[in-house]
């Protein structure tokens, strides 16, 4: 009866550890609970005739149990957790699938037998004339349990033998410990010395708690030497495998390394990846340690019509070849588990695993069999199913380091084309570039031989050498005067302009008095300022100033071209022109100031770039170059001074200036 105690109560523990409900709470008290009731129906069977109350001869048997007070609850106990048992199996069977459906169904077949076949015990209790017939259906249980063990990785056969050998040498020590502790107290001590006998077992017992442990150590490395002699470090597996996921960026390193250790530690034949490619293909992972060449390029291309790759992607679980065989014989669909099993013959698959990344299968893990002939533990089993995210992951990142890569180098022979075109192009810009150049140059040189011409008449018609003009004539000449001085600073300009680009830009130098170089453009842009009705004067320094060396026709263009822009952007008000020493006494400061409309800080300092020109001055003389101070600036820069210009900013005026060495220039 102690047995018919603990088999409800041993089965429901072993159903709720299977469908791993013990992590909740509810269950964790039910099986406390559980344990209590049965110890309680154990202890009243033990010390009281309150479950079996006597024995008598019925049919064949010479003793039978009688049941006592509290037989109908202990009964109800043993049916009830059996029946509860089996409604947690049944809903378990209900929703799962593949090995974890068959695990399911040979234990519920097992407990059906053994069950129904020691149920017939109970018949002879209620002085119903059947006999236990049956109990030889008992034996299917272990057998049921057994061929799952061995065949469905219900449990690691190992793990059950040397647990079970450790425990059984663990109960063995201990009982006939307290046997030969009783064995010895009953031959040595009689009633009088009972103190005697009372320390001699607790002695024994105080010797037995304490070599215990170390022999529970003991015995647990010889039965691990004998039955894991070989058993795979899989904590260290697990941490070589991860070590190749953080670190290997390269697609090709990554999944080889990973194939060669798999391949290594679990003593496999051979391990392959396939990789999801942008068309939904398969291919497999070249594979280094493959010298099954024609295997490889017979099966290097899977299409996703494939039978496997649509069953893995409908199911989403790791596929064992040996147990999906039996597996056609329990389904309706075994023509597709027939294509299914025959491509994974193909493959010499033992073990499939789809690596999953965003609800797709992004890579198939095909592993050979053992070398050992060993089928797939459940362990790894559980090593794949950690590992299948994290390789999915580092497949995905290494991916796209690889396009990465891939568009670099397409980057690279692009940026290669673009720039072997854009210096044809430069070479050709610079041709025409030289072109123009001396275009300009020639055309210069040209236009300057009548333009003198035309400016020598012009003055002598202004100045009355061919008489006095008349009224009606007087306006336009003057016009006519200023236009072509104006054509013959634009013609200079680009004269100088080609000059500087050609590297012809050379100073004619003489000493020259600074102000009589400002006198002559404040007489030649005095009558274009009456005009505009500006006051143009130039404030005559106190102290008497030296002369400078300068090429006289460059640096009067420079004080025509500021001047004139003064002009132009000036409105109303005045144009004035000052001129001291530096701070130094070393050269000559040169400031000309106007009341026009100004200038933005930020632009004032790209305004001596070529063709550049102030915002909205466009609209104000649509006629300008964007050459003039460009020009200036290297004519200063020349004659080893420099020039700015200074402005508080829109309608606010400006300031251009200039320095030039008083003395001889510093260099050319």
């Amino acid at each position: 009866m102690v047995g018919a105690a603990g088999a409800p109560l041993f089965y429901f523990t072993l159903v709720i550890h299977f469908l791993k409900l013990t992590q909740k709470r509810f269950y964790k008290w039910q099986k406390f609970f559980a344990y209590g009731v049965f110890s309680i129906f154990t202890l009243l069977n033990i010390t009281t005739q309150w479950l079996v109350k006597s024995v008598e001869p019925r049919l064949t048997f010479p003793f039978w149990p009688i049941g006592g007070r509290i037989f109908y609850p202990f009964l109800l106990a043993f049916f009830g957790y059996v029946i509860y048992a089996s409604i947690l199996l049944g809903k378990e069977y209900k929703r799962a699938s593949g090995i974890k459906k068959i695990q399911t169904k040979y234990i519920f077949l097992g407990i059906v037998l053994a069950f129904f076949g020691g149920a017939t015990n109970y018949f002879l209790w209620f002085n119903i004339p059947i006999p236990p017939v049956l109990n030889i259906l008992v034996t299917g249980y272990p057998f049921a349990i057994g061929y799952a063990i061995i065949r469905y990785r219900l449990m690691d056969i190992r793990v059950v033998i040397s647990r079970s050998f450790l425990y059984f040498i663990l109960v063995a020590f201990v009982t006939g410990s307290f046997v030969f502790t009783g064995f010895v107290s009953s031959q040595f001590f009689d009633k009088r010395t009972g103190i005697y006998s009372i320390l001699i077992n607790a002695i024994f017992s105080l010797v037995i708690v304490l070599v215990l442990p170390l022999l529970h150590r003991s015995i647990s490395e010889v039965t691990n030497r004998i039955f894991f002699k070989k058993e795979v470090n899989y904590q260290q597996l697990l941490r070589d495998l991860t070590q190749v996921i953080n670190v290997e960026i390269s697609l090709e390193k990554l999944v080889n390394s990973f194939c060669e250790i798999v391949r290594e530690k679990l003593k496999l034949k051979k391990a392959t990846i396939f990789l999801a490619t942008k068309d939904q293909h398969f291919l497999s992972s070249i594979d280094n340690n493959d010298k099954l060449e024609s295997q490889r390029k017979e099966y290097r291309r899977i299409t996703n019509q494939n039978p496997l790759i649509k069953y893995l992607s409908r199911e989403k679980e790791m596929v064992i070849t040996e147990e999906l065989e039996r597996k056609m014989l329990d389904t309706k669909d075994e023509q597709e588990l027939q294509r299914v099993y025959q491509q994974l013959s193909d493959l010499k698959a033992a073990l499939t695993v789809p690596i999953i990344t965003h609800h797709k299968i992004t890579a198939i893990l095909i592993l050979w069999k053992k070398l050992s002939g060993e089928a797939f533990s459940q362990r790894d089993i559980d090593l794949f199913q950690v590992l299948s995210p994290q390789i999915g992951s580092a497949i995905e990142k290494a991916k796209l380091y690889q396009e990465l890569q891939e568009f670099n180098k397409r980057l690279k022979k692009e940026v290669e084309r673009a720039t072997l075109k854009l210096n044809e192009a430069n070479k050709y810009l610079q041709e025409l570039d030289k072109a123009k150049s001396e275009f300009m140059s020639i055309a210069s040189h040209q236009l300057r031989t009548p333009l003198t011409g035309i400016m020598g008449y012009l003055s002598m018609l202004v100045e009355g050498d061919f008489g006095k003009l008349e009224k009606k004539q007087g306006p336009v000449i003057h016009q006519v005067f200023e236009a072509a001085q104006r054509l013959i600073r634009l013609v200079n300009i680009f004269l100088n302009i080609s000059r500087i680009e050609n590297n012809r830009f050379t100073l004619n130098l003489e000493s020259k008095p600074i102000e009589s170089l400002i006198n002559d453009a404040v007489f030649q842009l005095k009558i274009p300022a009456n005009n505009k009705g500006l006051k143009l004067e130039y404030v005559r320094p106190k102290q008497h100033l030296q002369q400078v060396q300068v090429d006289t026709d460059k640096m009067k263009d420079v004080f025509l071209n500021l001047i004139d822009n003064a002009i132009k952007y000036t409105a109303k008000g005045s144009i004035v022109i000052t001129t001291e020493f530096t701070s130094d006494k070393k050269g000559i400061h040169v400031k000309i100031q106007d009341t026009g409309i100004g200038i933005d800080k930020e632009e004032a300092k790209k305004l001596f770039q070529k063709f550049v020109r102030g915002d909205g001055i466009a609209r104000i003389q649509p006629d300008g170059s964007g050459l003039g101070l460009f020009i200036a600036k290297k004519i200063v820069e020349a004659h080893g001074g420099k020039i700015w210009v200074e402005s508080e900013g829109l309608g606010m005026g400006s300031t251009f200036q200039f320095i030039l060495p008083a003395t001889k220039r510093r260099k050319e």
